[in-house]
């Protein structure tokens, strides 16, 4: 249902070619991070068991849920550089738009790890920093 949400948000102002090429550009994507996927499921799997060692029936679901998070948190990164690329160009202000289904996605991940109390830093940022920078080795085009 998210995915058709998600092509019906973005048929609003884009034509059905390009939303195809949207759709094959995140096979691309996904395609090219599998294996850094597995390597940061592992990762993270790793921290939270450091973290929380007497959470081992819930660490799965608490290191998919922190994955997950890791994507939105390169995505908002990516977003900021582009903003500040954009605000250079133009000399004005301008903010990315963030779909609400993306915050409140983040909010429900978030909700799976309740009190969690691993920081963004080390390893996770690395996470953060692999997604992002894939993003960013990207060739998006815009039909």
């Amino acid at each position: 249902q998210l995915r058709k949400d998600y092509i019906a948000y973005l048929a609003k102002d884009l034509k059905p070619d390009h939303i195809q090429k949207v759709i094959d550009q995140a096979h691309e994507f996904h395609d090219s991070i599998a294996t850094k996927f597995q390597v940061m499921w592992y990762t993270l799997n790793g921290e939270w068991q450091k973290t929380y060692p007497d959470d081992a029936e819930y660490n799965v679901m608490r290191t998919d849920a922190l994955m997950g998070m890791v994507c939105i948190k390169a995505l908002e990164r990516h977003n900021k550089q582009w903003d500040d690329r954009i605000r250079k160009e133009l000399g004005r202000e301008m903010n990315s738009i963030t779909d609400p289904k993306t915050k409140a996605l983040f909010e429900s991940l978030d909700a799976f790890t309740p009190d969690c109390n691993i920081e963004w830093k080390g390893n996770i940022d690395m996470c953060v920093r692999v997604v992002y920078t894939q993003i960013n080795l990207c060739d998006f085009d815009v039909v």
